[in-house]
């Protein structure tokens, strides 16, 4: 586990970015940039707060005990609904590309900090959107299904008003 940089970020339904580690062993060069890394957002199956990384972010990178090639895989079927053990196909252990990226907050310069008062906070907006989707149906084996027409008008304006926030 160490910290990382971001140098690239690419979002969309299985977001990565490219890293560069930020220690290393005395002696020792530091790290190359590590491309491909998957980023890791909190979530479930039903929702995942995840947002926009600018290079320079900071995240924390992870690696696995084996190859995470089968777990990526599994990520973009529908099986990442209800996931299943898969054997590892490769050998290799601690390897660089088998790293995850987990977005962290630094705390040198006081920014926007999202919190309850006079305004309304992003954490209980999404703990709203969690709730409605929480009690709409949203993926099956099959994959993701369309939400209700009045789900969908919900989100819509809980959407805008987080835009308002943020």
């Amino acid at each position: 586990m160490q910290p990382a940089r971001v140098v690239k970020f690419t979002r969309g339904v299985h977001p990565t970015c490219s890293a560069q580690p930020l220690q290393h062993r005395p002696g020792e060069a530091p790290d190359p940039v590590i491309d491909d890394v998957p980023v890791v957002f909190p979530g479930n199956r039903f929702i995942r707060y995840d947002h926009a990384l600018s290079d320079g972010d900071t995240v924390l990178l992870v690696w696995a005990d084996t190859s995470i090639d089968e777990w990526a895989l599994m990520l973009q079927t529908p099986l990442a609904q209800l996931p299943v053990v898969v054997e590892s196909a490769e050998a290799r252990k601690h390897d660089l590309s088998d790293a995850v990226a987990l977005p962290v907050a630094t705390y040198g310069l006081p920014l926007n900090i999202l919190a309850p008062g006079g305004q309304e906070s992003a954490p209980l907006l999404w703990d709203e959107i969690a709730s409605i989707l929480q009690t709409a149906t949203v993926a099956t084996l099959l994959g993701p299904q369309l939400l209700d027409p009045a789900t969908q008008l919900k989100l819509t304006q809980l959407r805008a008003r987080l835009a308002a926030i943020v």
